[in-house]
């Protein structure tokens, strides 16, 4: 079938069940940043993969949410006879309950699968709904795979078979078990017996093990259930290797179903929910994050269940010393990394190097150093009017020329730690506007991460800053500034960074916390084709830093800069910068000669050396 014939199959499903509209949230049953391909169900009705997207389908109408990154490649492939688009975030784009409230007939019937749908979302949804006179169904049959059947594909595949690895003590900086007895006491104060532990990367942080059951996320898929008196594990026994057995303290000539040792239980992955029924008839308070699924939240009555930010969640984003640490030292093996590949590409680029080369290339010099496990993403090279940041579909293979902007955005997990940098270059003469957009952006990057503030202060107190070189000129990009990083875990993490709007539920900066500084400007033609784009990011970690006040004892953090490649000499315009902004930048290519030269003098790399030593040359202070 057809995208199309999908479409109008889907249709007939939803007249079976009666349902006036359906939702596709392109989710999983974890509802992390990050899911499997399989999960993204919208793909078998557009044809491509977009994780961002949100879907309403009705009789009649086909309407989907996206970020503005994306807004380009949607309209190329999308018939716009058949579907709206929206932009999330702009102020007039309607929610999905203004949406629907407006197109359903009355006494409507909408269909959504509890699972992929949070609770709290379901509950805002259906308050919505019935307060106009329509009902919130919930479907537990996944239509989107009876249509995959149908179209000669294999249902949804079950979870990778993969095995789990152990997060060493060394890189942890913490056990397991000193882990749960925290969360323990979280749930003492709030007189709680129990915390669902229902996100992939908590599951992964809390017990310190790692998989690799979804694509550049070292996660595994499971539930736990810590309760007062015991742990329950929710997961695929054959992914537990003997290590880990060991690290858990479990054995495994134990009984079938359940082995229980030092009060940790190995129960099978689809077992979470009549478990989490089996609590509810225990009449005691039970935790769950703001983020479970409807399916798992609706179990419990409302008054035995809290439903707050995961304890798990707020110990996770703040990086223990042995955590910050090993961030500091795999940027240094990526820096290394990444100047052979810079070096290399600038030798080459004359000779017709792709773009699809380009990245190949990368990944195989980080792939090299010590500790890698893989890459976070698919690294994005781009060119001209494919610099997007567009995860979507990489580029078949644009020759990387002289007459563009190339972005290469990229990161890696290693066993210490999580990578994520983006830098532009040009390989020609950049136009006096290439040079003065690189370089507000750069300003940006420079103010926001020269800047302190004050304990409580959260990322989105800081947005402006790094748009302020750019809203001088009239210019702006729609996206965040900058998202935490997990530690060998997810390369976006939860509920802090820097944005324009409020993160959901955000924390406070905090010591510990490893997030980028990533502002860009993305530039379209009349037509809104893309001309070219700029992203310039480094990682940072937020630490403590003396001033010469210390205004009513508030305490001060800054961000302390663990990425380490030169910014591209050619597009800076230094007569549009501060005097302060020039010092930073020359402070920060100092940096990186004193941190990488000896390394790669040591490891014999003389082209990556020479060409950092021309990169990071001090540049001249403005008279």
């Amino acid at each position: 079938m057809t995208e199309a014939e999908c479409l109008e199959r889907l249709r007939a499903l939803m007249k079976t069940l009666g349902l006036d509209a359906f939702l596709i949230e392109n989710q999983d049953a974890h509802h992390d940043e990050y899911m499997s391909y399989v999960d993204c169900r919208s793909s078998i009705l557009t044809g491509f993969v977009n994780r961002y997207a949100k879907f309403v389908i009705t009789e009649s109408k086909a309407a989907l949410w996206i970020d503005c990154r994306y807004l380009s490649h949607h309209q190329n492939a999308l018939d716009s006879k058949v579907w709206t688009i929206y932009l999330k975030g702009h102020s007039d784009t309607p929610t999905r309950e203004e949406y629907l409230l407006k197109v359903l007939p009355s006494n409507a019937r909408v269909g959504v699968n509890p699972f992929y749908i949070s609770y709290r979302c379901w509950n805002s949804l259906e308050k919505e709904l019935t307060s106009a006179g329509h009902k919130l169904e919930p479907v537990n049959t996944d239509l989107i795979d009876i249509i995959r059947k149908e179209n000669g594909l294999a249902n949804r595949p079950p979870p990778p078979k993969k095995s789990m690895f152990v997060m060493d003590l060394k890189y942890s900086g913490k056990s397991w078990q000193d882990k749960v007895t925290d969360i323990r006491e979280q749930l003492q104060s709030r007189y709680a017996y129990a915390f669902v532990v229902s996100k992939l990367d908590e599951l992964a942080w809390l017990f310190n093990i790692r998989g690799d059951d979804i694509p550049y996320n070292p996660v595994v898929y499971g539930y736990a259930l810590v309760t007062l008196d015991d742990i329950s594990i929710f997961i695929d026994e054959n992914k537990l290797t003997e290590e880990v057995q060991v690290h858990l303290g479990l054995n495994s000539h134990n009984a079938k179903h359940a082995r229980h040792v030092d009060h940790v239980k190995i129960y099978p992955y689809d077992g979470i929910t009549s478990a989490v029924a089996d609590l509810a008839k225990l009449n005691k308070r039970i935790w769950m994050s703001t983020d479970v699924a409807a399916a798992l939240g609706n179990l419990i009555s409302e008054d035995n269940l809290l439903i707050e930010m995961s304890p798990v969640a707020r110990r996770k984003v703040c990086k223990n010393p042995i955590e910050v640490q090993g961030m500091r030292n795999c940027h240094i093996r990526d820096a290394v990394a990444l100047c052979e590949f810079w070096a290399w590409l600038d030798e080459e680029v004359t000779n017709g190097v792709t773009t699809v080369q380009a990245a190949n290339k990368l990944d195989k010099y980080c792939s090299e150093q010590d500790d890698f496990l893989d890459s976070c993403f698919t690294t994005q090279s781009y060119i001209g009017n494919g610099s997007t940041g567009n995860t979507l579909c990489p580029e078949s293979g644009k020759i990387i020329s002289a007459k563009g902007l190339y972005l290469n955005a990229s990161g890696r997990h290693y066993r210490d730690g999580t990578t994520n940098i983006t830098r532009v270059m040009h390989y020609g003469t950049p136009s006096e506007w290439e040079k003065e957009c690189y370089t507000r952006v750069l300003m940006g990057h420079i103010d926001c991460a020269d800047t302190a503030f004050p304990r409580g202060t959260t990322g989105h107190a800081l947005d402006a800053i790094a748009r302020r070189a750019l809203w001088r000129a009239g210019l702006e990009w729609m996206v965040f500034t900058g998202h935490g990083v997990g530690h060998v875990l997810m390369v976006v993490e939860d509920h802090y960074g820097i944005s324009n709007t409020p993160f959901h539920q955000e924390l406070p900066l905090s010591e510990g916390m490893c997030l980028t500084i990533e502002p860009a400007y993305y530039e379209d033609d009349s037509n809104g084709i893309r001309k070219f784009g700029i992203r310039l990011e480094n990682l940072f970690v937020v630490c403590p830093v003396e001033l010469k006040k210390n205004h009513k004892e508030l305490g001060y953090l800054q961000f302390e800069i663990v990425s380490f490649v030169p910014f591209s000499r050619n597009l800076i315009n230094t007569s549009m910068m501060t005097k302060p902004q020039i010092k930073w930048l020359n402070a920060y290519h100092s940096k990186c000669l004193e941190v990488l030269s000896p390394i790669l003098k040591e490891q014999g790399r003389t082209r990556a050396l020479d060409w950092l030593k021309r990169e990071a040359q001090p540049l001249d202070m403005n008279p």
